[in-house]
């Protein structure tokens, strides 16, 4: 509605709805219901003014006192009320006249719905980079931008028309941790919005200028990329260390997840995961089942046997990104026979002079191992024990023999040693032993 700056027209006011409109600014008609159009004119515009319309999209619009009439102004204010059709949007113009003044004061106007939903098919919030995967949930990663963007129904004049993106936190999230700017022109109704430096909850409304309603996205998931910062993956209660947990078979393990204040991860629905590294599918099983969404963090995970590596990890709904546990052990008790005989490994085994005899390691409860089982000297070798095949060596556990090193001590020897016993990623033992009279 702007005007020339010699213009007789440059002085005056106008009113929409007992709102001044400024220069520049879209005048709003709001469909379906009365608008007061109030025009104030400067002292040197005297007289009736006459309202025009300029309505080339056709539509239904109706003017009290009636368009291109004269109308006598009180105390220079001069006022009509215009109701258009309730089902029509569109561009229309007024014309403003005085018999006095040559130029006409030429005023664009938007009709619209005073709810905005009724202008708007969709506000889509677009994946910025990188994608997130499909989600029933609305998820920001914290420092990373995502595109908002206003798509109209078919026929509506909403572009060039001021719309708000306002940013509300909720939990967590501070007022300056919400950042929103235009992602081009204005008029083109779209930002950026980037959530940054704590965890929680957001919420976008969408506004236009005078409308009664705007527009509430759902609530925004405000979370890290490492999934670290927003839970605790936990093992009996306890956070598993880095280097992970031995656990023998037979062993109940219980999994929990603890998620961290304001974290929006809470309530969400997660599934535990497994990976077998070393172990059968049936050596490792869970209640409730691996790969189930759950709401409730918590499963009894039971190794059945064998002995290998696994990784437990525990995936959120809609989210790619999974928090891992270190790896861990499941480990089936090592036997120890020496000479046909089993041993306790808390005490030195006691070796036989002048005859060789089997030093045998097994697995308890049959299991295998898919990893050799390796023997070492631990410090200097003993000068006069014999041990076949020489150390360091290694073997296959055979489930029904276990893995055997034959030993012999001659009888000039004596004092004590000890020997490593280990599983590449299972488990590593010193076994003591003493050199003694038959």
């Amino acid at each position: 509605m702007g005007v020339n700056a010699d213009s007789p027209w440059k002085e005056a006011k106008l009113f929409v709805n007992d709102r001044e409109i400024a220069s520049g600014e879209p005048i709003p008609l709001f469909r379906g219901q009365e608008n007061v159009v109030r025009v104030e004119v400067p002292p040197d515009i005297k007289g009736a003014l006459s309202l025009g319309l300029v309505n080339d999209e056709k539509l239904t619009i109706v003017s009290n006192p009636p368009f291109n009439e004269w109308v006598e102004g009180d105390n220079r204010s001069h006022t009509w009320r215009v109701k258009p059709n309730a089902g029509q949007s569109g561009l229309v113009q007024f014309v403003v006249l005085n018999r006095g003044v040559d130029e006409f004061w030429s005023l664009l106007c938007w009709v619209l719905s005073i709810r905005l939903a009724d202008e708007v098919e969709e506000v889509l919030v677009q994946d910025y980079v990188p994608p997130l995967p499909s989600s029933p949930y609305e998820f920001f990663f914290k420092d990373e931008l995502r595109n908002v963007i206003v798509i109209y129904k078919q026929g509506s004049p909403l572009r060039g028309y001021p719309l708000k993106l306002i940013p509300t936190p909720l939990t967590g999230v501070q007022p300056d941790h919400l950042v929103v700017n235009p992602a081009g022109p204005v008029s083109d109704h779209k930002w950026t919005v980037n959530a940054h430096t704590n965890s929680g909850t957001f919420r976008l409304v969408l506004q236009g200028v005078g409308m009664s309603s705007g527009i509430t996205l759902p609530t925004f998931k405000v979370i890290s990329r490492d999934l670290r910062e927003e839970a605790d993956f936990l093992i009996s209660g306890k956070i598993v260390p880095p280097g992970g947990y031995d656990f023998p078979t037979k062993s109940l393990l219980i999994v929990s997840l603890q998620t961290k204040p304001d974290s929006p991860l809470a309530g969400l629905p997660f599934k535990l995961k497994h990976k077998l590294l070393d172990l059968r599918p049936e050596d490792l099983t869970s209640v409730p089942g691996f790969d189930n969404f759950l709401t409730e963090y918590r499963w009894l995970v039971r190794g059945i046997s064998g002995s290998g590596r696994f990784q437990l990890s525990l995936e959120a709904q809609g989210l790619s990104q999974t928090l891992d546990a270190p790896v861990c052990r499941l480990i089936s008790k090592l036997d120890i026979w020496y000479n046909g005989k089993l041993k306790d490994e808390r005490h030195p085994i006691a070796l036989i002079k002048n005859q060789w005899a089997d030093l045998t390691f097994k697995l308890k409860r049959d299991a295998s191992s898919p990893n050799p089982i390796e023997l070492e000297w631990v410090g200097t070798p003993h000068p006069r024990v014999t041990i076949d095949p020489a150390l360091p060596s290694s073997k296959p556990i055979d489930t029904d023999i276990g893995a055997i090193w034959r030993v012999h001590c001659p009888s000039n020897s004596e004092g004590v040693f000890s020997l490593r016993v280990s599983i590449e990623g299972l488990f590593s033992k010193e076994i003591r032993f003493i050199v003694s009279e038959l």
